[in-house]
């Protein structure tokens, strides 16, 4: 039978007067803007990007009549991972998708039942260029019975795994089923779910075994796996279990659960400090408090933390507090290890009431300080702030954004603040609360407000001290 059709109005079937051979014969007439498609080059391209992996050989006959097969007619993911070896998945993974570095995970798996599929992935050792690409698109091929559908695979992994690469081949969609509804299949829906599970717990494994190769992998993708954290509900808690925040205490990497389990004694929440550097943030004053009680602090320097950790709120039966912006008391917690009660200590009216006269508006409040140690002040967050990076981030994306008004704690053991009362005359006062607000702006990674102020008040002060 003679099977025609132009493409636009439909199709017909008529008796073939040519004798033909079992099989099928199709010829396709190109239009002129169309040429490259009868070039060898292209046909072959076409070929090995859709069909190189079924199982039958597809031959390019040349206009001299030498055959050459076009495809691989072989599918690496068809064979039994026992009869594969690592430098077989490492060829395949560098030269299918165009790799430098090693695969750091390789998971081979085979789905039967009411839901067929094969996947092969490969976890990258390394980031690749796009990582961070706005439309955060999937790196997964999508076959059905090896025959190629499509790289823009978005409904198989989450966003957080999209530098997962690999091959999924199923059985369970139709061939003809458009590019779109495939997106939209609830079979694609389960083997997410299936898929995301086995790439954590391959994660977790690997987390478990050998920490410091986990670490060098978190340090190329650790960003985005928090974003899991973020929007990923469903995998929320398991993707905890595979993160990596830095810990004051130990001065590395752990887990959350590592944290939980080092709690001081009667410590019940997981605190914590946002800032921009780790070495900025060990020398934060705000750590004084907890350093005395020997509280581990978690330092954690990615923009993407102060959302995700006040997006998930707690881990397990922990809230996580932030301690420049949270309220808390450590008084019971950890062992104090410092002579507080017979420390001499500025008279705590007079010295609140010289700051908030000097500093008016300026700031939210002023109140002496439970924590401090060294530091003579600190800023926290007032009674309706936002974390510190938080303002920052938002300032950096809104330049008219002001940010509220902060509270400055006072530490009336300092020696500075016992001596405040004797500091010269009122402007010299005026000029050294000033200082020390501005001060704390600085520990807390801010500049000053008005840089000549600044300068001139320091400028003061020194003068002051020399007469």
């Amino acid at each position: 039978f003679l099977w025609t059709s132009d493409g636009q109005s439909g199709y017909e079937i008529e008796p073939s007067n040519e004798a033909q051979e079992t099989g099928t014969r199709i010829r396709l007439h190109l239009k002129k803007d169309a040429k490259e498609f009868a070039e060898e080059a292209r046909v072959k391209t076409i070929v090995k990007k859709y069909s190189d992996h079924i199982s039958v050989g597809i031959h390019f006959i040349a206009e001299d009549g030498t055959s050459e097969q076009a495809n691989k007619g072989d599918a690496l993911w068809t064979r039994s991972p026992k009869d594969i070896s690592d430098e077989d998945y490492k060829n395949f993974y560098q030269s299918h998708f165009m790799a430098f570095d090693d695969p750091f995970i390789t998971l081979h798996n085979r789905s039967e039942g009411t839901l067929e599929f094969t996947n092969l992935l490969f976890v990258p050792s390394r980031a690749p260029f796009d990582l961070y690409d706005p439309e955060r698109k999937s790196k997964l091929s999508l076959y059905i019975n090896r025959v190629f559908i499509t790289n823009d695979l978005d409904a198989v992994l989450p966003k957080w795994l999209r530098f997962v690469q690999g091959i999924l081949d199923t059985t369970s969609l139709d061939l003809n089923v458009s590019r779109e509804l495939v997106q939209s299949s609830p079979v694609l829906g389960k083997i997410k779910k299936s898929i995301t599970k086995r790439v954590i717990g391959e994660l977790q494994k690997k987390l478990k075994n050998d920490a410091t190769a986990y670490d060098a992998f978190w340090a190329q993708f650790g960003r985005v796996i928090k974003e899991g954290l973020y929007e990923d509900f469903e995998n929320r808690d398991k993707v905890a279990e595979i993160a990596r925040v830095y810990s004051r205490k130990s001065g590395g990497n752990v887990t959350l659960q590592d944290y939980v389990d080092g709690f001081a004694s009667d410590q019940k929440d997981i605190y914590y400090l946002t800032a921009d550097t780790i070495e900025q943030a060990k020398k934060s004053p705000h750590l004084e408090g907890f350093d005395a009680r020997g509280i581990d602090v978690l330092l954690m320097t990615d923009p993407i933390d102060i959302f995700w950790m006040s997006q998930m709120g707690r881990f397990k039966d922990h809230n996580f507090v932030s301690i420049v912006r949270d309220q808390y008391d450590l008084e019971g917690i950890g062992n104090a290890q410092d002579s507080e009660s017979s420390t001499e200590k500025a008279d705590e009216s007079q010295v609140i009431a010289l700051f908030k006269a000097h500093l008016g508006e300026v700031v939210e409040d002023v109140k002496a300080s439970s924590t401090l140690k060294q530091s003579p002040v600190r800023l926290v967050a007032g009674t309706t702030g936002l974390d510190f990076n938080m303002e920052r981030i938002l300032k950096a994306q809104n330049p008219d954004f002001e940010g509220s008004k902060k509270i400055l704690e006072v530490n009336l053991s300092h020696e500075l603040i016992r001596k405040l009362d004797e500091m010269g005359d009122a402007e010299t006062k005026a000029a050294l609360c000033r200082v020390l607000l501005e001060q704390a702006k600085i520990a807390d990674g801010e500049l000053p407000a008005d840089a000549q102020q600044f300068s001139a008040d320091i400028i003061k002060i020194g003068l002051s001290s020399v007469s």
